[in-house]
């Protein structure tokens, strides 16, 4: 490894830790399902006692000690738990980098793919959360770094060392989130299969997933033993699932579109091999430009546009008001913004036009390495046996969720490492050493989405705390206040101690808060008004004016905005009542 090599992971590590810090990611509200997993957490620190909810299906596993740990040392707050995850993320952008730098990836390049990862808007604002999905691939990274160590091992019993510290720390790690079990099921065999001819390290290697197979079994069952642990019906053994293959194609293809717009800076590496293209290859690109023409258009004419503009999924990147049907009032969930129309488009065709390139320029290649090279390198191999199997396992694993509920966006995340290893090789082999500059002009203005995005979102919560505040002054009760997904849901597990479902018993339900005196005229559902009985808003906290709502006598309250619009206002709007 060269000698630089700890230093710039260090440096892609402390700058993305340093653009959290400069997002502000502060207010009393948590992000999307924040207040779950900070009730548990907050359970645990008083009691010692792990106390489920039932909303989430991660076990959530040691991140539960590790928000209690921090709850302890400094008092509860989301803003605590918030930076419980900072050495997280980017403890997970060095080790992406060790990571690259390890399959041979010159250390340019491997600067700029630990970035894409760590600045790309899918990563960075859930590194600024207290869910499960960095530390779930933080355990995932450091699987894969330690299979990289046993590879390159010079003895039999140092791979076996590190392979088996490899299953055993990801039988722990994993039980942040089930996925990152994939380690220990998956990559360690791969990688075991990979090393056959050393001795011993195949049949260790078996053994190590046949143990944490039986060890992910009783963690399991003990965990779906806990009331209120939510059992996610797309993944529990024993249900027949009847899958849907066109639903099951538009899903996994909206998420590979997803996965390569994250990836983005890396694909621009081709851009300037455009004009290197044939007069076949700009045919058969006008001829997938046209059909994608066509398609956003009839998606259009159906009323079913919003489906297939980038970035085709919603919660983290892009908010998708249609989301969870017709709700008409409007309040905060994911990202700050929902991606306009215009910019949809654009992203649709840069994403789709860079992606025809790369796949132009290999296919004029006749083959992924250069003329002088044979077959593929030993660091090529074995990203090869380390990321492929779990990748086509991690996908297998999103079938039955896919054709049931459909993707979200974040399900990108556990993908865009071995992407941009993948892309990252592919341009060593086939064009150059270092990617070009217009690789790092892209990043940056994915640097500054993701972190005026986070901004954003953070500086809606605090405009929303304002007017919270505001109201609770004026002797309003908290639950008649609705202001986002995550404040409603929070008031009710902290009041009931659950949310309401088909497992919460009668016996358990607190006294709801009393009806209001008057009758809405306009039914005005909020999207957890069927899991959070006990908030009965008769005020909203909304991001626009809605149909089914009236001004208020209070002001907006107004904020600033890094990304458009600048100028955002909060407001205080009430139901619509039928007169008395």
């Amino acid at each position: 490894m060269p000698p630089s090599a700890r230093r710039n992971a260090l440096l892609c590590a402390l700058f993305v830790g340093i653009c959290i810090l400069v997002a502000y990611p502060v207010s009393s509200d948590g992000y999307l399902d924040d207040f779950s997993y900070a009730r548990t957490a907050l359970e645990f620190a008083r009691t010692g006692h792990i106390v489920y909810n039932g909303w989430t299906a991660p076990t959530e596993g040691w991140m539960i000690v590790w928000g209690a740990l921090f709850i302890k040392l400094f008092g509860f707050s989301f803003n605590i738990l918030r930076l419980s995850m900072l050495p997280i993320g980017v403890g997970a952008v060095y080790l992406f980098h060790q990571i690259l730098t390890r399959f041979d990836v010159c250390q340019r390049n491997a600067s700029i793919g630990a970035l894409t990862l760590g600045l790309s808007p899918m990563f960075f604002p859930l590194a600024t959360s207290f869910m499960t999905d960095a530390p779930c691939l933080f355990v995932l990274l450091l699987c894969i770094y330690m299979c990289q160590r046993a590879v390159a091992s010079g003895t039999p019993r140092e791979t076996l060392l590190w392979l088996l510290s490899a299953a055993l720390l990801n039988l722990i790690g994993g039980s942040v989130r089930q996925v990152a079990w994939l380690g220990a099921l998956v990559m360690v065999p791969s990688t075991g299969w990979l090393l056959r001819k050393r001795r011993g390290v195949l049949p260790a290697s078996l053994a190590a997933a046949f143990v944490s197979l039986i060890g992910i079994a009783a963690l399991m069952h003990w965990f779906l033993s806990k009331p209120y642990m939510a059992a996610d019906a797309a993944t529990q053994f024993g249900l027949v699932h009847s899958y849907s293959a066109r639903t099951l194609v538009e899903e996994l293809a909206k998420l590979f579109l997803c996965l390569l717009l994250f990836v983005l800076p890396l694909l621009a590496a081709w851009w300037p091999a455009m004009g290197r293209l044939t007069r076949w290859s700009f045919l058969r690109g006008s001829v997938v430009f046209g059909l994608m023409l066509f398609c956003l258009k009839d998606a259009a004419h159906r009323g079913r546009l919003f489906v297939w503009l980038a970035p085709w999924l919603y919660c983290v990147v892009s908010r998708n008001p249609l989301a969870f049907g017709p709700v008409p009032v409007d309040q905060l969930f994911g990202s700050s913004v929902a991606v306009p129309k215009w910019l949809g488009v654009a992203l649709a065709v840069v994403t789709v036009g860079s992606a025809f390139i790369l796949a132009e320029q290999l296919i004029a290649k006749k083959a992924l390495c250069k003329p002088e090279a044979n077959g593929l390198s030993g660091a090529e191999r074995s990203a090869l046996w380390i990321l492929g199997p779990f990748s086509f396992a991690y996908l297998l694993l999103l079938f039955p969720r896919a054709e049931m509920f459909g993707l979200f966006d974040r399900y990108a995340l556990c993908l865009m490492p071995p992407a941009i290893v993948l892309l990252l090789l592919i341009y060593q082999r086939s064009i150059g050493p270092a990617v070009p500059v217009v690789c790092i002009i892209v990043l940056a203005i994915f640097t500054v989405d993701a972190v005026g995005d986070t901004h954003d979102y953070y500086a809606d919560q605090r405009a929303g705390d304002l007017a919270i505040q505001e109201l609770v002054a004026d002797g309003i009760p908290r639950t008649s206040i609705s202001q986002s997904i995550n404040t409603d849901m929070w008031l009710q597990v902290n009041i009931a101690g659950h949310v309401q479902n088909e497992e919460a018993s009668a016996d358990n339900q607190p006294s709801s808060p009393a009806l209001p005196k008057h009758v809405p005229a306009v039914p005005c559902p909020t999207r957890v008004a069927q899991w959070a009985p006990v908030v009965k808003p008769d005020h909203y906290v909304v991001i626009s004016p809605s149909l089914c709502l009236q001004p208020s006598n209070y002001p907006p309250l107004n904020y600033r905005a890094w990304l458009p619009p600048f100028h955002r206002s909060e407001y205080i709007e009430l139901p619509k009542y039928i007169r008395q």
